[in-house]
């Protein structure tokens, strides 16, 4: 890899690393997803070649637990009751890892990132995304939860 496109790799959790299915308990609430370890790797490969990573997810339970586990900032997107701003991060994230929202990549699946997508430099998405975050960002050639951030590390860097 001669020049890193970006300097920040932030990461939506559901429907990026796991398929979108949950499953919950009899009081509804969330106790398992199946993420692809496929794509833990390609984030530590992602940091050994100095970039930054991070997640921003709504899910302040099952990927706030795994991400302290792997030991990837996490932020919790969840500004409201019902829905998410994820763009307000980008003030936050430049401050953080010392970058400008043009250094920043974001991946993400759902109506809700589009917002972000727009103001970063680079927005990716797999492609069983609908179709309003196809048209903002690069379609990977995989589904949600089949190893998304390896895909975007096998494209961004050349080993």
């Amino acid at each position: 890899m001669k020049n890193k496109p970006f300097d920040l790799l932030i990461l939506d959790i559901d429907g990026v690393m796991t398929s979108g299915h949950k499953f919950y308990d009899n009081d509804s609430n969330v106790i398992m997803k199946a993420y692809s370890d496929l794509d833990f790797t390609a984030i530590k490969r992602f940091k050994l070649k100095g970039f930054d990573v991070c997640f921003l997810s709504g899910d302040c339970v099952v990927n706030k637990a795994m991400a302290k586990k792997r030991k990837v900032d996490f932020y919790n997107s969840k500004t409201w009751v019902d829905g998410s701003n994820k763009e307000e991060f980008i003030e936050i994230f430049s401050a953080t890892y010392n970058t400008s929202p043009e250094r920043m990549a974001y991946v993400g699946d759902d109506f809700y990132d589009t917002g972000i997508m727009k103001k970063v430099g680079f927005a990716y998405c797999p492609k069983n995304s609908p179709r309003c975050v196809k048209k903002i960002s690069e379609v990977l050639d995989v589904n949600s939860g089949e190893a998304v951030v390896a895909c975007l590390y096998d494209l961004i860097c050349d080993d």
